[in-house]
This record gives C-alpha cells, sequence and structure tokens, in this order.
C-alpha cells in the first residue's frame, strides 16, 4: 500500500494491518502492539522528514511468515526522505517522558528492527513474531 506524507493517512495503513493481523489470527494484544509501532514509524516520518503530502509517497509492505517455530508479520516501509540515523537505545528518553520514546517502545515490543538505506531510500524493516 501507499500513503502520501500526511497525517491523515496513517490510519488508514493501520487498519489495514489490523485487518491482516485478524485474518491471520493474531491476538489483541499482538494487533495492538504492532499497529502502534506502525504508526509511530509512520508518524515519525511525516513528522521529522519535511517532505510534504505533495512530494511522494510512503510504501508500506505487510507480509505475515511462518517459521518451524513462530508466525508473524514483517512491515517494511520505504520512503525518499532524507537519510535518517535511529537512536541508539542509550540515547533515547527517559521511560516517563512526554515525548521521544517511540523508539524504545518499538524495540520492547517488535522481535526486529533493521534501517537502511540505499539509492536514497529508506527502509524501515519491523518484524513481530510469536510462537505457535
Amino acid at each position: 500500500m501507499k500513503i502520501n506524507y500526511h497525517a491523515k493517512d496513517v490510519q488508514e495503513a493501520v487498519d489495514k494491518l489490523q485487518a491482516l493481523c485478524g485474518q491471520q489470527g493474531f491476538d489483541e494484544k499482538f494487533q495492538f502492539e504492532l499497529s502502534l509501532c506502525l504508526m509511530e514509524a509512520l508518524n515519525n516520518i511525516i513528522e521529522h522528514s519535511h517532505v510534504s503530502a505533495l512530494e511522494g509517497v510512503i510504501t508500506i509492505i505487510c507480509e505475515p511468515f511462518v517459521t518451524l517455530r513462530h508466525h508473524g508479520i514483517r512491515i517494511e516501509v520505504r520512503d525518499t526522505a532524507p537519510d535518517y540515523t535511529p537512536p541508539k537505545p542509550s540515547t533515547e528518553s527517559e521511560p516517563m517522558a512526554l515525548s521521544g520514546r517511540g523508539w524504545q517502545i518499538m524495540r520492547e515490543w517488535l522481535d526486529n528492527i533493521v534501517y537502511s538505506r540505499s539509492n536514497n531510500i529508506n527502509c524501515l524493516c519491523l518484524t513481530k513474531m510469536c510462537e505457535y
């Protein structure tokens, strides 16, 4: 799916992810945590990229997967915003801070987060798994 660099489009992406989670049989806690992480990632891109809604789109690919021990969903978020360096765990905000805790929450709730940049495209991969 593709959305514009506009906050109003984030909910559409989250709704589609929740529908996919429901189709795959994931429980409400899994759906809530993964949806919040996607929302946080998209809001960060929109808020910090300084790209207008008219200048491009954010591409979101959500893929369920199955292994011998786990099943889960992998989300790939691609955008053409300027290069971004995710904060390191040691530089994150205090747990009771009113803002700046998104990366900390994503690291706690996701099994894997990978950021890369190639050919002027940012790629953020979010993976959440659960055991059978």
